[in-house]
């Protein structure tokens, strides 16, 4: 619903494991319900794994939730 608000989070596969990357602050959806961000890599980034996920921290009446993962690899 417009006006609720989510947050992103991305993740790195580095040295065996998924490593916290980047998490957004709250961003407020629009009238479509949508809601995105920017996230800069840089040249040490490429050929590594990400996965990004949306989270809905939930409110008084909608308890919280996540989406699934999108998984990409960084290529020049």
């Amino acid at each position: 619903t417009s006006g609720e608000s989510v947050r992103f989070e991305v993740k790195e596969y580095y040295q065996g494991g998924w490593q916290a990357n980047v998490t957004t602050g709250c961003r407020s959806l629009n009238s479509s319900s949508k809601a995105s961000a920017t996230f800069g890599l840089t040249q040490a980034d490429l050929g590594y794994h990400y996965r990004v996920r949306a989270s809905y921290p939930g409110d008084l009446t909608n308890a919280g939730n996540h989406s699934g993962w999108q998984y990409l690899i960084v290529r020049k």
